[in-house]
């Protein structure tokens, strides 16, 4: 939100700004945008932050909290192993090798169904050979008929 009239502003929102190259992080450069509100004019300067993957309100902006993205909760990272299991994972490679096995077992109808799926492809692009020549033929074909036509045209 802008300091002075309090407008709020979207994350990806498109100004006029002038750039400036104020650093480094390792080698990502830290960038700085200066702007100014739409509704009061007011001067506010922005910073990339590559170290945390997100902005900084330098000068003349707050940050509104907002919900941020939980990947457990979206349910794309499954359940982390507690702290017992992880210490005997590091030091015990079987017993690791074994957890992450029985994490990744795929059940066995889902692996057949996919099998049958695969070799239904590969029987449909069987003869390749057969194929790309009678492709190849039928293109020869077409090619010299417009070259005759084009002849009897001119």
């Amino acid at each position: 939100r802008c300091l002075k009239c309090e407008n709020r502003i979207a994350k990806g929102v498109r100004f006029n700004a002038n750039k400036k190259k104020i650093g480094k992080y390792h080698t990502t450069s830290i960038w700085e945008f200066e702007m100014r509100c739409t509704t009061c004019a007011n001067l506010f300067k922005i910073r990339t932050d590559p170290e945390n993957a997100e902005y900084v309100m330098a000068e003349g902006l707050r940050k509104v909290q907002t919900d941020t993205w939980d990947a457990a909760e979206a349910g794309s990272m499954g359940e982390l192993p507690d702290q017992e299991t992880r210490g005997r994972m590091d030091v015990d490679p079987m017993f690791k090798l074994d957890y992450n096995s029985k994490k990744k077992v795929v059940p066995e109808k889902i692996r057949k169904s996919d099998l049958r799926e695969l070799y239904a492809m590969s029987k449909d692009r069987e003869d390749e050979y057969a194929l790309n020549s009678s492709l190849r033929r039928t293109f020869r074909t077409m090619k010299k008929e417009e070259i005759a036509r084009e002849a009897e045209e001119a």
